[in-house]
């Protein structure tokens, strides 16, 4: 879920070495690595944190619940092609790939093509779209045809993150 939160202790007296270890949440895939929670899903993850005991002190320890969301989901893009043709043009793909950017894997996308009379091409055009998304790891397509529009359309946007 976007960047990872470095964990930090302070207070407590003695020397004994502080670790850290995920015990509870409803996030999926919480995680510590080198210091950094991290998690998978929107949720929260409970962490407690432990100073070891030394010579003079005893061990103690603290939980924290950490509370991860999932960032919005990205607006919805329209692409335009001329009739008969499925190619993207540069600022398409610009706006699809910052599009795919704000996507998290396991987000399902939702590509309505307008076929109008149009079979092969619309096919051809969802084969252009589905080659672009292929790039984004862990992204899901779901794909409606639909008769309409004035003019060869396809519309993308995201039904969940």
């Amino acid at each position: 879920m976007g960047e990872g939160l470095t964990l930090t202790f302070s207070g407590g007296s003695g020397n004994g070495a502080v670790t850290y270890s995920v015990v509870d949440g409803t996030a999926q895939g919480c995680e510590i690595t080198n210091g950094v929670l991290t998690a998978t899903s929107p949720g929260t993850c409970v962490v407690t944190v432990t100073k070891a005991a030394d010579a003079t002190y005893l061990a103690i320890s603290a939980s924290r619940t950490f509370t991860f969301t999932a960032p919005p989901l990205p607006g919805r893009v329209t692409v335009r092609f001329v009739a008969g043709d499925s190619t993207l043009t540069a600022a398409e793909t610009a706006a699809l790939r910052a599009f795919g950017a704000k996507l998290l894997p396991g987000a399902v996308v939702l590509i309505t093509v307008d076929v109008r009379g149009e079979n092969a091409a619309a096919h051809q055009r969802l084969a252009a779209l589905e080659r672009l998304f292929h790039s984004f790891r862990g992204v899901h397509l779901k794909v409606r045809f639909a008769r309409g529009g004035a003019a060869p359309i396809v519309y993308v946007r995201a039904l969940r993150q």
